[in-house]
Parts: C-alpha cells; sequence; structure tokens
C-alpha cells in the first residue's frame, strides 16, 4: 500500500513539474509580447507622420516662415512621444513582470499543498480498493467452504437416509439398537459439520468488528492528519500571499516614483515649448488679423451697392408672396368651413331619416304587441271565467260531501253509543244477579233492587257541556269557510273585470325601478326558465312567436300572479330567496340583508335545481298568515272530541283547497 502511495506522489511530482514549465513558458512568452520594440516601432511612425501633416498645414498657412525651423520642432516632438512610448512599456513591462512572477508562486504553492492534501485520499482509495479484493477473495473462500459444506452435508444425509431404509429388514431388538447408534453417531457427524462452519461464521464476524474498530480510529487519524496538512497549508499559502502582495506592492510604489519623476521632466520641457510656440503663433496671427482687416473692408465697399438693389428686390417679393399666401389661406378657410358644414347637415339628415324608420318600426311593433296582449287578455279572461265557474261548483259539491258527512258520522256515532250501552246494561244487570246471589245465599241478607230509572237510555248531548255550543262552532266554522270562498271568488272576478289601465306589466315596471341591477336581472332569468311549470300550456303557445325578451316578460307577469306578487317589494323578497346563504333563516331582517347585497352586485345566486325549493319556501311564507289564520279558527271551533263536525284532518284538506284555489 505505502509502495502505491509512492508511486502516485512520484507521479503527482511529474505533472507539477511539467506545469510549472508550462507556465514559465507563458508567462515569459507574455513578457517578451508585452516588451517587444514592434509597438514601440509603430507609436513612433505615428507620431512622425502626425509632425510631417503639421509642417504642410503650416506651410500653407504662412509659405514665408521658416520650414526648417518648423520641420525641426515637429520631429522634436516626434521623437519625445517616441521616447515616452518606450518608457511605459518598460516601467509596464516590469510591474506585469513581477505579478506574473507571483502568481506562479503563488500557484505553486497551491498546488503543493492540494498534493499533500490529496495525497491522504489516494492512500485511503488505495487502502479501499486492496481491501475489496481482499473481501473478494474471503467471498470465495467462504462460497467455496459452503459448497464443501453442503456436499459434505448431502452425503451424510443421504447415508442416513440410506440406513433408515434397512429397519424394515431388521429382526431383532440387538440389531436395531446397533442401527440407532449408528445412525445416532452419523448424526452428531452431520450436526458437528454444521457446527464448524457456524463457528468459523462467528469467528469472521468477531474479526470483522474488531476490523471495523480498527478502521474507524485509523480513519480518526487520517482525519485529524488531514486536518494539519490543511491548517498548515493554508498558513503557507496565506503568508505566501502577503508576501507576494508585498513584493508586487514594492513594484508598483517604485514604478510609480519612476514614472513620476519622468513625467514631471517631460512636463516641464512640454511647457518651455508650449511658451516658446505661442510667441510665435501669436505674432503670425497679428499680422494675418491685419491682412484679414484690409480684405475685408475692400469686400465691404464692393459689396454694399449690391446689397442694396438685392434687399429692394427681396422685400418686393417677400410683400407679393405674402398677399398671395394670405388670400390662399382665406379661400382654403372658407372652403373647409363649408365643407365641414355639408357634412354636418349631411350627417343630421341621415339620423332623422333613421329616428323616422325606427320610430315606425317601434310603432307597428307596439300596434302588433297592443293586439296580441288584447287577445291574450281575451283569452286570460275567458280561462278566469271558467276557473270561476269551475270552481263554484267544486264549492257547491264540497258544501254537499259537508252535509252529507256530517249526517252519517252523526248517525254512526248515535249506533255505536246505542250499542255500547246496550252492551253496558248487560254487564250491569249481570253484576246486579251476583250481587243479590251473594246477599241472599252467601249473607243471608234481603236484597233490594236498583231503579228503574239506572236502565233508561240517555242521550249523547247529555254528557257535553252545552249542546248549543255545539252548534255554535259548527254554524261558525261554516260561515268562515263561506266568507273565505267568497272573498277568493271576489278576487277573482275583480281580476277578470279590473280595467285595462291597471293590468300595466309588473315585469315591465320593475325594469325602470332603481333596484334592477345585473344580479337582480340574472335571479330573474333564472326564475323565468326554472318556474315555466307556473305558466299555462295556452300561454306558453300563444308567446312562441313573439320576442325572446317579449316572451321573458309575459312569462315573469303569469308567474307573478301564480305566486301572488302584486308589488316591486313582492319581487324583491322573491328575489331574496334565491341568493346563496348558509343561514335558512327566512326573517325579515335576513330578506332584508339579501335583497341589499342583490341591489349592490354582491349576492351569489343559488344553483337552478335550487329554485323549485325557494319558490316553495316563498309560497309557503306569504301564505302563512291567511292559511294558519283559517286552520286556528277552525281548530278552536272543532276542539270538543265528541263534536259531529269536521276533525283536524278534514280541516287540513279545507285549507290545501283553499291554498290552491288562491293559486288558481
Amino acid at each position: 500500500m505505502f509502495s502505491n502511495e509512492e508511486n502516485q506522489d512520484a507521479a503527482l511530482n511529474a505533472v507539477e513539474q511539467s506545469n510549472s514549465q508550462q507556465h514559465q513558458q507563458t508567462a515569459g512568452n507574455a513578457l517578451g509580447n508585452n516588451q517587444t520594440p514592434n509597438d514601440g516601432g509603430r507609436e513612433a511612425r505615428i507620431a512622425i507622420r502626425k509632425g510631417r501633416i503639421e509642417a504642410s498645414r503650416m506651410a500653407k498657412i504662412n509659405p514665408e516662415n521658416k520650414k526648417d525651423g518648423l520641420l525641426h520642432v515637429m520631429l522634436d516632438n516626434a521623437a519625445r512621444r517616441t521616447k515616452k512610448v518606450e518608457i511605459e512599456s518598460r516601467e509596464a513591462g516590469k510591474a506585469k513582470t513581477q505579478t506574473i512572477l507571483s502568481r506562479k508562486k503563488i500557484n505553486q504553492t497551491r498546488e503543493y499543498g492540494n498534493e499533500i492534501v490529496t495525497n491522504i485520499r489516494v492512500g485511503i482509495t488505495a487502502r479501499e480498493s486492496i481491501r475489496r479484493k481482499e473481501e473478494n477473495i474471503k467471498a470465495e473462500q467462504w462460497a467455496n467452504k459452503n459448497k464443501e459444506e453442503m456436499e459434505q452435508s448431502k452425503e451424510a444425509s443421504e447415508k442416513i437416509e440410506l440406513q433408515w431404509g434397512k429397519v424394515e429388514k431388521l429382526t431383532g431388538p440387538y440389531e436395531m439398537n446397533q442401527l440407532l447408534q449408528d445412525q445416532k453417531k452419523a448424526c452428531s457427524e452431520l450436526l458437528e459439520i454444521k457446527n464448524n462452519l457456524i463457528n468459523d461464521y462467528l469467528a469472521e464476524l468477531k474479526s470483522k468488528d474488531d476490523e471495523y474498530v480498527r478502521e474507524l480510529k485509523r480513519q480518526a487519524e487520517e482525519i485529524d492528519k488531514l486536518l494539519d496538512r490543511m491548517e498548515s497549508q493554508f498558513k503557507a499559502y496565506q503568508i505566501a500571499l502577503i508576501e507576494e502582495a508585498e513584493h508586487i506592492e514594492r513594484a508598483f510604489v517604485e514604478e510609480r516614483a519612476e514614472m513620476i519623476a519622468s513625467n514631471l521632466k517631460e512636463i516641464e520641457n512640454l511647457f518651455e515649448s508650449r511658451r516658446l510656440n505661442e510667441t510665435k503663433f501669436m505674432n503670425e496671427r497679428a499680422e494675418r488679423i491685419e491682412d484679414y482687416v484690409k480684405q475685408l473692408e475692400l469686400l465691404r465697399v464692393n459689396d454694399s451697392e449690391e446689397y442694396n438693389l438685392v434687399k429692394i428686390k427681396l422685400e418686393t417679393d417677400v410683400q407679393m408672396r405674402a398677399t398671395y399666401q394670405l388670400n390662399t389661406e382665406k379661400l382654403e378657410y372658407n372652403y373647409q368651413v363649408l365643407k365641414k358644414r355639408e357634412e354636418e347637415n349631411g350627417t343630421i339628415l341621415g339620423a332623422q331619416k333613421r329616428k323616422i324608420n325606427r320610430l315606425a318600426d317601434h310603432l307597428n311593433s307596439l300596434k302588433i304587441k297592443s293586439a296580441k296582449q288584447e287577445k291574450m287578455f281575451q283569452q286570460e279572461n275567458t280561462s278566469l271565467t271558467d276557473d270561476y265557474k269551475h270552481l263554484t261548483e267544486q264549492f257547491k259539491e264540497l258544501q254537499k260531501k259537508f252535509r252529507h258527512f256530517q249526517l252519517a258520522d252523526s248517525k254512526k256515532y248515535k249506533e255505536v253509543w246505542k250499542m255500547n250501552e246496550e252492551e253496558a246494561k248487560t254487564i250491569m244487570r249481570k253484576v246486579l244477579q251476583a250481587d243479590r246471589i251473594i246477599n241472599e245465599q252467601q249473607l243471608g241478607l234481603e236484597w233490594t233492587p236498583p231503579s228503574e230509572d239506572l236502565f233508561r237510555n240517555v242521550d249523547p248531548l247529555f254528557f257535553q257541556d252545552n249542546s248549543s255550543t255545539v252548534e255554535k262552532s259548527i254554524k261558525e266554522a261554516e260561515t268562515a269557510f263561506e266568507d273565505g270562498m267568497q272573498n277568493q271568488q271576489q278576487s277573482l272576478v275583480e281580476k277578470i273585470v279590473e280595467p285595462e289601465e291597471k293590468k300595466e306589466s309588473l315585469a315591465l315596471k320593475f325594469q325602470d325601478h332603481k333596484s334592477n341591477t345585473k344580479t337582480m336581472k340574472k335571479a330573474l332569468e333564472l326564475l323565468c326558465n326554472e318556474a315555466g311549470f307556473l305558466v299555462e300550456d295556452k300561454l306558453q303557445k300563444l308567446l312562441s312567436p313573439l320576442h325572446k325578451d317579449e316572451q321573458s316578460l309575459m312569462r315573469l307577469d303569469s308567474i307573478f300572479k301564480a305566486l301572488d306578487v302584486e308589488t316591486i317589494e313582492d319581487i324583491e323578497r322573491l328575489t331574496s330567496y334565491f341568493v346563496k346563504d348558509d343561514n335558512e333563516d327566512d326573517s325579515a331582517d335576513v330578506q332584508r340583508s339579501r335583497t341589499q347585497l342583490i341591489v349592490e352586485d354582491n349576492a351569489t345566486l343559488i344553483h337552478p335545481n335550487e329554485v323549485v325549493g325557494a319558490i316553495r319556501r316563498f309560497s309557503d311564507q306569504s301564505k302563512k298568515g291567511g292559511s294558519s289564520m283559517l286552520k286556528k279558527k277552525l281548530l278552536l271551533n272543532t276542539h270538543d272530541k265528541h263534536s259531529e263536525l269536521i276533525d283536524e284532518h278534514e280541516i287540513e284538506e279545507l285549507v290545501e283547497t283553499k291554498s290552491n284555489t288562491s293559486l288558481i
């Protein structure tokens, strides 16, 4: 294992040396490229070319000056620039060289630290590889042992089975005992083979436990060693960084001092040269200004007359063009005004024509609607008249049945009374006979019979508090029932004969109401779609040719009439049952809060399958006042258990009949 680690260390050192050589070559190439004289020569050529261009320009401006002096100045400037470029290249190369050397040393330090840390991992990997090979060899050995043990066990088992087959051939107990001893010995040998293998497994398991403990200790030692190496490498790397940073800083400080000195010297030379050039340029400029003043004066005199003539001509042209432009703008403005008026007149004319056509169509539709509604109202009048006659006949038939069942129940009650009375008299006679026998035969006493009034027939009304009270209750119940039917008939008659101005559509009136919001429209649409069973088939056939909106309005009117909805407040109360709410209470406060949610468009409507239940709850709530009062009055008048009037079940039937009549 240690030989493998040494080989790996040697290989890593060789790789490190090759990499360091490559880094040195790369740094040398970079340094050489940065310090080549080609860059300085290129800058020098550019400076010389600029000097030549400047000299030629100055020669064109003032050819009388000395060309040799200017050329000499330009060449000096070019030489100074070339020298400056070379100095900068040399100084930059010095700092860059120190940076490259420092980076190389830092990389070497880091790579060395990585190498000494990696050696531990390489050693662990090699040791693990050797351990796995040994484990594979041991696994093969254990497999061979298991195979040999299985073969030996199989041979011993076959031998034992073969000996058991000879039991039937034995004749004496001694032979049987000898066979059993042999079999016992063979079984002991088989068990010994198994126990030996088990002991080997236990020994191997113990050795594995010991090896595991040793590996844990070795792992802890290697981790400590790795941490020590990492700490030492970190310190070495930190020291190297600090040293190289100091070297680089020192190089830059030296470079900065040299650069400052050279720049100061160059600046002094430049200022001196600039002073000389400014003096020379000022003298030349003064001469050029005098020449330019003379030329300008000559041009001013020559161009003054021509300027006056051109000015007069241009002023005349400007006045003419201004007049033409003003006239053109006036004409264009008038044309645009007339064109705009023509467009507005055409638009107004088209709008008036469309309005006339729309009003004519609306008039025709209103006429058709009026004719259809008149026809529908006539049919409704006929239908209500037939319903009134039918209800009248039902009421008379109900009165006949009421009287018939009253007489039948009274007769049946009296017959049962007589039968029970005869049975009671028979029992009384038996009791008196037994009393007579006991007194005369057992006690020897004289027995006195009771009065014959005891066996006299008694009328059932004798046991009631007052028969006149019963008759009065019957009359009051009949009067209340007849009054209710007459009121219902009167309401039907009023509906039939009500004037035309009172038949205005409640749904149409509700459209202009302030509470007709989007949620309210959705609720009414839900009512119209799900409560179609409240609309008569005749009306459905009559509404089929109408427009969808008109059909919806007529259906809503029919549904409102069926549910006794007569005002806008009733509509709001009806739609409040369509609001989805976990509170099942239908009190007035809850209904007002639901209506407020609908008006504010914040309500959530119920599912269409729940509309019928909501209508039923609204109908029950509407009928609770009238029907409950009638039921209570009838029950109060029929409370006596021996009354010959209708019982509570019949009262329920009467109340249900009245409710159905109100729905019709």
